[in-house]
């Protein structure tokens, strides 16, 4: 029997017949645990010895709160003394055609918001136009590791934000246009920029925590699941839905991180 398909199709039930209340999980199942904060980083340590690191993920309800978990796990299990390094896990937080499309080996149309790379190789980093870069090889564990070489920005890796703001788009967009203001025609100086790879660069975070968001369409053998409720707030139906797609994003195990007795039988 799954823990997983029962607590999920308990909030489905719920949702369908329109009962705003706080879930009562069943814990009797092996695959549904309950998890304290003491005991998160060892649980997830097991996790990716089990699973890997590719397989194993954090589930939070901000970007700011998912930042925190990705420096506790980079810092503590990971042993991570670099702001990135080679075997990070990363996710991309805006489709990015550019790459995929200058490689034409590559087994993708686009690389899609959402997706989870590894970074294989840094080869190096840069400043330029008032961001900063790094040159690198990305795998995708999805499409049988294949391998793309790409500028990746770094500004986006711990911002609270989902990807770069409008105003920081912009911004790039202006320091990258004055390169090539000796272009007159408008449309050509346009598509000139579009193709600079600097503009085009990947947008990422780390990818051992991330918003419910971020995770959908994506699944994950092992998922930790951060409280959903802090305080007084009430259950609502965009909290249990945020909960069921967060539950349904594991195929073996669920782990509950901090949720309080009121969820349980």
């Amino acid at each position: 029997d799954s823990g997983i398909l029962f607590n999920a199709t308990m909030l489905r039930c719920m949702l369908e017949n329109n009962i705003y209340e706080i879930p009562r999980f069943d814990l009797s199942f092996n695959d549904f645990r309950q998890v304290q904060g003491g005991e998160l980083l060892e649980e997830l340590q097991e996790c990716y010895d089990r699973y890997g690191r590719d397989e194993t993920i954090v589930i939070t309800r901000s970007n700011k709160r998912a930042n925190r978990y990705n420096e506790g796990i980079r810092r503590h299990n990971l042993s991570a003394e670099e702001e990135i390094e080679s075997g990070d896990m990363l996710m991309v937080v805006k489709n990015n055609y550019h790459y995929a499309e200058q490689d034409k080996d590559s087994p993708m149309a686009f690389v899609a918001n959402g997706d989870v790379v590894r970074l294989k190789r840094i080869r190096r980093f840069e400043e330029f136009y008032g961001f900063r870069f790094i040159d690198a090889t990305l795998q995708f564990p999805d499409y049988d590791d294949y391998e793309m070489q790409a500028k990746v920005l770094l500004d986006t890796l711990m911002s609270e934000s989902p990807s770069l703001s409008r105003d920081e788009s912009n911004k790039l967009f202006m320091e990258v246009e004055k390169d090539y203001m000796d272009i007159t025609i408008k449309s050509k100086r346009y598509k000139a920029i579009r193709e600079n790879p600097h503009f085009n660069a990947m947008q990422i975070k780390f990818a051992y925590a991330v918003t419910c968001h971020k995770a959908q369409g994506g699944q994950w053998k092992a998922v930790f699941v951060d409280r959903c409720l802090f305080g007084d707030e009430e259950m609502s139906k965009d909290m249990l839905r945020w909960l069921y797609t967060a539950i349904t994003r594991a195929t073996e195990r669920v782990y509950l991180v901090n949720f309080d007795e009121r969820f349980f039988e």
